[in-house]
């Protein structure tokens, strides 16, 4: 199986549709279609299923889709470290944030990289915790942050020295928006939009439900939410309020909402993590001991 087969394979299903792809491809559209018969009568099965103007992936289509995105991936950044082997800093690095202000530490130091080494790329991945630590095991991160609660077990970490806090985001209109800070007992009755992470239970130590202590299984929980930006959207329609972490809101979405403190406090750290057993790529390496120096 060549790599050029599985890039054909991608354009295809992204196009949904033989004759688009091959246009994107530059080749023709008989050329494309034997090479995704080939393809499937190697691996022996059915990758799309197909229509009179489109075509869309079967099952073990997905499935590749899936695992050709990771090796075309990891052959793009094996090349980006490699192409010019007489500089010694180089290619790219890839870094996993959800949506915090405390990441802004790894953004100076790859401010200060990028005028130090020019030929370093930084490539920047949203995602919740499960997405960054599933593309950190995988090998498509090389560092990514978590908020905690987050289980740290499996990688190395260093602890970031911002921390957040979390509060209630309401409607400016709505009855407790005029209060300067939430207790547990204003939230009994309040409809709320959380994070999936947030009412996680299997952690060992998860500070947000230990906040609530024995009124979180009262807690009313209307909806959960991966990344904070279409929860927004929700509140301000008065489905109810969002439980969310302090200027994580841009100001765009935050004019239609209100942040409130919560009462007593809850500040919750971040760590910049990385893999345990995997070499870094000598860039990353770079990166990292930049980083440790700004962090102290």
């Amino acid at each position: 199986m060549e790599l050029r087969t599985l890039r054909y394979f991608l354009a295809v299903a992204r196009e949904q549709n033989i004759t688009r792809a091959a246009e994107a491809l530059y080749i023709s559209q008989p050329a494309l279609s034997r090479q995704l018969a080939s393809l499937e009568a190697e691996l022996g099965v059915q990758l799309f299923s197909r229509g009179s103007h489109n075509i869309a992936l079967t099952e073990q289509g997905w499935l590749l889709k899936e695992r050709a995105e990771e090796i075309v991936t990891l052959t793009e950044r094996l090349s980006e470290e490699f192409v010019r082997p007489d500089i010694s800093v180089a290619g790219g690095i890839h870094i996993g944030m959800g949506e915090s202000y405390s990441g802004r530490v790894l953004m100076k130091v790859a401010a200060e990289m990028q005028r130090q080494y020019p030929r370093v790329r930084f490539h920047l991945h949203d995602g919740n915790m499960d997405d960054l630590t599933e593309g950190l095991d995988r090998g498509l991160l090389d560092f990514c942050i978590l908020i905690q609660p987050a289980d740290l077990s499996h990688y190395h970490h260093l602890r970031l020295p911002e921390s957040d806090e979390f509060g209630l985001y309401v409607s400016p209109s709505g009855p407790l928006a005029q209060k300067e800070s939430i207790a547990r007992r204003d939230l009994r009755n309040e409809p709320l939009i959380v994070s999936e992470q947030t009412i996680i239970d299997s952690l060992s130590h998860n500070a947000f439900i230990e906040w609530f202590g024995d009124d979180f299984e009262k807690v009313n929980i209307v909806g959960t939410y991966n990344l904070v930006f279409n929860a927004t959207l929700l509140a301000a329609e008065g489905t109810g309020s969002i439980i969310a972490l302090q200027r994580q809101l841009r100001v765009e979405e935050a004019e239609l909402l209100k942040f409130i403190p919560f009462d007593p406090p809850l500040r919750v750290a971040s760590d910049v993590v990385w893999k345990r057993g995997r070499k870094l790529a000598p860039a990353a390496e770079v990166y990292l001991e930049m980083l440790r120096n700004e962090i102290g």
